[in-house]
Order: structure tokens, then C-alpha cells, then sequence
């Protein structure tokens, strides 16, 4: 496909102006990674409301106390995995209502 540039007008060492162009497409498969993570965070955060949650979006990574909680990687049909890290707060959490979340 093609790709969209954008151009942005800088200042390079000893303020000399140069031009950086930025691919503004990203590839479906890290577009879904964003989408799902996202998702994922929110379903996180209905299941355990006023956690200290994060988002790795660019991983597919959500934390819990900035400790991996979970992961979501995107497959060709569409369809995900969804992982699951070993964290000290997990039994506190409705995991199978997280799954439901997600795939609303």
C-alpha cells in the first residue's frame, strides 16, 4: 500500500534547521496490538476499580503496580491470545470478567 509522510521542521545540533519525515501508517497487526491493549486496560480497570494500572500499548502489555499483569497479541483471522503473567494480586481478580470485557 501506500504510505502517508508527514514532514516536520526542526533544529538539528547548533540550531542548524533540518526536515524529518514520519510514516504516518502504522501496520494492521500494531494498529489490533493498540486497539486490543487498549481494551484490555479498560476491561483491567471495571475488574479492579482505583488499581495503579499501565498500558504498554506498543507491547500489548498491560501492568498492575507497574508489574505485568497481562497481554493481548493480535492473530491474522482477528481472533487474540490472551496472556496472563504470574502477579501477586491476581487471585483478587475476576480474570474470566476481564475476558468478557474484551471481547465485547
Amino acid at each position: 500500500g501506500s504510505t502517508a509522510w508527514k514532514h516536520v521542521d526542526a533544529s538539528g545540533p547548533d540550531n542548524h534547521p533540518i526536515r524529518l519525515f514520519l510514516d504516518l501508517d502504522t501496520n494492521r497487526k500494531q494498529r489490533a496490538t493498540f486497539s486490543l491493549s487498549k481494551k484490555l486496560l479498560d476491561a483491567c480497570k471495571a475488574a479492579l476499580p482505583g488499581g495503579d494500572w499501565h498500558l504498554q500499548k506498543y507491547e500489548g502489555k498491560v501492568l498492575l503496580d507497574w508489574q505485568e499483569f497481562a497481554d493481548v497479541d493480535p492473530e491474522v483471522d482477528k481472533s487474540y491470545k490472551l496472556g496472563w503473567f504470574h502477579h501477586p494480586r491476581f487471585d483478587q481478580i475476576n480474570t474470566r470478567g476481564i475476558r468478557a470485557n474484551l471481547d465485547r
